[in-house]
């Protein structure tokens, strides 16, 4: 797993207590749907104490649920696919984790616009600003990096340390020619007891 965000859809729902605090959480375990951690699961958790019960209930609305009662919810009762924002951070019992911050619907990444812009103020938008930005010299696209992990051979022998392609270069030659006379000691085949 890694940080980023990604599309998911829950997969298990358990609710428990939280000894220390008393307050009643649910833990929603996600498989995210996309990307490079298609597969994998994470988890966020819900609390319903006091201050953050609304919040929990409104993520859970959005994810599908329809049910009145928070104590009988189960994972066929989230049925929507969600985006998720996955972070490091600590578990319940302060563990070290990969945990989601944020969920959201699909497609919603902040606040909604005020108003948006019909074909009219487009076209009328364009024209204001036109020669101001044909003056703004353009930069050249960067070229896309490659992905290290995507050539696993690659990826793994650069984290070793290992020059790419060494796996076909020709071993080394010995300075010793041909004809030349070899003294005892001078290469490894002396040491072979027969």
């Amino acid at each position: 797993m890694r940080t980023g965000r990604f599309n998911a859809t829950a997969v298990n729902v358990d609710l428990g207590i939280n000894e220390k605090t008393g307050n009643m959480y649910a833990r929603v375990i996600f498989r995210v749907e996309d990307g490079d951690c298609a597969g994998e699961f994470v988890s966020k958790f819900l609390s319903f104490s006091d201050k953050a019960i609304t919040k929990s209930l409104t993520t859970l609305r959005d994810m599908g649920w329809q049910g009145d009662e928070p104590g009988l919810i189960t994972v066929e009762d989230l049925p929507e696919m969600m985006s998720i924002t996955v972070e490091r951070g600590e578990d319940f019992n302060g563990s070290p984790s990969y945990l989601v911050q944020w969920i959201n619907r699909i497609g919603e990444y902040g606040p909604a616009l005020q108003g948006s812009l019909n074909a009219t103020q487009r076209s009328e938008f364009s024209e204001k600003y036109r020669v101001l930005a044909s003056q703004i010299p353009k930069r050249p696209r960067a070229e896309p990096k490659q992905d290290p992990r995507n050539n696993p051979v690659d990826y793994h022998n650069q984290r070793r340390g290992v020059v790419a392609g060494a796996h076909n270069r020709r071993p080394q030659r010995s300075n010793i020619q041909p004809n030349e006379q070899r003294e005892p000691g001078m290469d490894d085949d002396d040491k072979i007891p027969f």
